[in-house]
């Protein structure tokens, strides 16, 4: 130890002081070693004086240690597309920076063509915030590579790239074991195509896919569409995880909402549908024809589609669906018969349906084609 200065601070003065006067002095040291010791000199020039804090530079003075000089930690917490109602796009960015030194620092947002975002003029104290929400039009792609650079006042510097989706998907649900929905917003010019995509755990403790949902399309969007999946075939009882695979084929990526790891779910066991008559009338139309109407409801307590049918003994189809139809679904029947067609007292009318699980349902009514009065 030599006792010898190598940096000095700030020169500050003061004059008629009547309390004590807190100072502080912000100059950077940047030294190479790792301890040193330091003293305040206080002097007058006008009676030619001076004096060093603590008196005794080489018992009482106050010894420090300088450490390497660790850079900024940056971390982005948000970096998304939003677009408001008014179909103006901005960029959303949240970050937070901190310094174990409490530097000054300066940021600069950028794009992944280079155009830069926004860039502070002015450093700032840490820790320190990020929170923008710059205009942002320029997105030819389904992401934007976003990277923040910062810089402190001692030429430490942090940097991270995130990719901003172009896009927005929310609301997605599952129901039933076989039922998923969802909400998209392509703010992007590309096609997005997406699909559900079922995971099963193997006996390695993998996650692999054993079943995929339709295919959408969706272009770019003015106000968010909402898309409505059903698995068919239905699964096997069993746990299993779904997620929604966003791929943009002119660009070759594929990300996975909300995770590539995908959401837990149980698939139960497929329930049939219940079939109920609610009436069932008679009633002459002239003196060789006759109508039969028919009411009633099929539920499913699986939100199954269905598809159902009216058939007499005979054969003949009195109504049926040419496709499958959300329950709970009303059904209806309105026939007429001729009665010298008709060889029998009573017509039996078949009601039966199926569901997406296969399960199969049916009842059956009974017609009386006489009446019996004043017995």
């Amino acid at each position: 130890w030599e006792g010898n200065v190598i940096k000095k601070g700030k020169l500050m003065r003061y004059r008629d002081s009547f309390d004590y006067i807190q100072i502080l002095d912000d100059t950077k040291f940047l030294l190479p070693r790792d301890y040193y010791k330091y003293r305040l000199r206080v002097w007058c020039d006008e009676e030619d004086w001076e004096e060093l804090y603590p008196y005794n530079p080489f018992k009482n003075e106050i010894q420090f240690t300088m450490r390497e000089h660790e850079p900024p930690v940056l971390e982005i917490h948000e970096a998304s597309i939003y677009r408001d109602l008014d179909d103006v796009k901005y960029l959303i960015l949240k970050a937070s920076v901190t310094d174990k030194e409490s530097d000054q620092i300066m940021y600069t947002v950028t794009d992944d063509n280079g155009t830069i975002i926004r860039k502070t003029r002015d450093y700032m104290d840490t820790p320190a915030t990020i929170d923008i929400k710059p205009r942002y039009d320029l997105i030819g792609r389904s992401q934007v590579g976003i990277t923040v650079s910062v810089e402190d006042d001692n030429s430490g510097t942090a940097t991270e790239t995130v990719y901003a989706k172009a896009y927005r998907i929310y609301g997605l649900k599952e129901e039933k074991g076989h039922i998923f929905s969802w909400n998209i917003d392509n703010y992007c010019v590309l096609d997005l195509d997406l699909a559900i995509e079922i995971l099963e755990q193997n006996d390695s403790g993998e996650k692999e896919v054993v079943q995929t949902s339709n295919n959408y399309t969706v272009g770019s969007t003015i106000r968010p569409a909402f898309i409505k999946d059903r698995l068919y075939p239905k699964l096997p009882v069993g746990d299993y995880y779904y997620r929604l695979r966003v791929e943009s084929k002119v660009e070759g990526i594929v990300n996975y909402y909300p995770s590539e790891e995908g959401i837990s779910f149980h698939a139960e066991k497929n329930n049939p549908p219940i079939i109920q008559l609610d009436a069932l009338e008679l009633g002459k139309v002239d003196d060789s024809t006759f109508k039969i109407k028919l009411e009633g409801n099929i539920t499913d307590g699986d939100l199954d589609l269905v598809t159902y049918s009216i058939k007499d003994q005979f054969g003949r189809v009195l109504n049926e669906s040419k496709e499958y139809l959300e329950t709970p679904l009303k059904i209806t029947s309105d026939s007429d018969y001729n009665v010298n067609n008709l060889e029998t007292a009573k017509l039996y009318l078949d009601i039966s349906c199926i569901d997406e699980g296969d399960a199969k349902e049916s009842i059956t009514a009974e017609v009386n084609l006489y009446e019996i009065q004043n017995l």
